[in-house]
């Protein structure tokens, strides 16, 4: 966990966690977002203390180090200090820890679930994280940094090394955000990112009275969500439609399976009453199918 002082340090420059989003390719903050906020002009996006996932992240930290430590029998050490790139200052660094007498480092995560780890003692680990990972190497000069994570409950280690070209890459497209933080010029906001709207709704969180006549890109694009509206209904009814098909097909059968190793589960559900009404209902769900096709029955 950061100090306060480190908090204030790591908007004065580019630090791990911001690289993905510094160079467009974060899943959770625009290039724009993150601008303005290292330029003061919304409010820092802080999480929550009591955030179920930081919180468990956070607790069990020191359990993922004692068994990356156990496991490979190597000493880490936690740095205090804020770590800078010796030739490009904007570059950040607050590490989870150093391996003792050798020039690697360490991170430690834990995750819920598998999405974006591939195998074990690869550098095959989330996007962001590689590249969080790289700039860690990049302002160390580090010849290699492992990755600890606990998934579920699932202890793996991964492991990625220095990548010159990668190195490049980070050194250019970092400091042409921050020469964009300097001169107040704004990256363009990715429109088709998740966090758009909320950008916007940053940048325009209040209303001056003013009414402005609609532009030809306007017009256009309030067709387009028009339309796409009106898809996403038609879509929506076809769904139900398929569905109740589906569980005609199945009648008072538990599975239906298919070909692909998967089949639809019927199964009733009973809900107790507490604050509500006790309840009974058909569960109806598309599930991985164990037994395959031979032994079910044809409607």
């Amino acid at each position: 966990m950061l100090t306060a002082e480190q908090v204030k340090t790591r908007y004065s420059g580019i630090g791990g966690s911001d690289a993905a989003a510094a160079l467009g390719l974060s899943r959770r903050t625009t290039a724009l977002e993150l601008y303005l906020e290292k330029r003061g002009e919304v409010p820092r996006q802080e999480v929550a203390a009591n955030d179920e996932v930081i919180w468990w992240g956070r607790a069990l930290e020191p359990i993922v180090r004692q068994k990356y430590a156990e496991t490979t029998g190597r000493v880490v050490v936690l740095p205090s200090d804020t770590l800078r790139h010796p030739a490009y200052g904007f570059m950040l660094a607050h590490v989870d820890g150093i391996i003792q007498d050798e020039p690697r480092g360490y991170e430690g995560k834990t995750a819920f679930h598998s999405t974006g780890w591939g195998e074990e003692g690869t550098d095959q680990i989330p996007r962001e994280y590689l590249l969080q990972v790289h700039h860690y190497l990049t302002v160390t000069q580090f010849e290699v940094w492992d990755v600890a994570v606990l998934i579920g409950r699932r202890f793996q280690i991964y492991e990625v090394a220095a990548d010159a070209e990668m190195s490049e890459m980070l050194i250019a497209g970092e400091a042409e955000f921050m020469r964009r933080v300097r001169e107040g010029d704004p990256p363009p906001l990715d429109y088709d990112h998740p966090t758009a709207r909320d950008v916007v709704k940053k940048l325009y969180p209040g209303t001056n009275g003013a009414r402005l006549v609609a532009s030809e890109s306007a017009i256009a694009w309030r067709q387009q969500l028009e339309a796409a509206a009106a898809a996403e209904k038609a879509a929506k009814a076809n769904v139900e439609s398929l569905k109740s098909r589906l569980l005609d097909e199945m009648g008072e059968a538990a599975l239906l399976a298919f070909p692909d190793a998967k089949c639809f589960r019927r199964q009733k559900v009973s809900r107790a009453g507490y604050s509500v009404e006790p309840a009974e209902y058909i569960d109806f769900r598309l599930i991985n199918d164990g037994k395959g096709l031979p032994g079910a029955k044809r409607r």
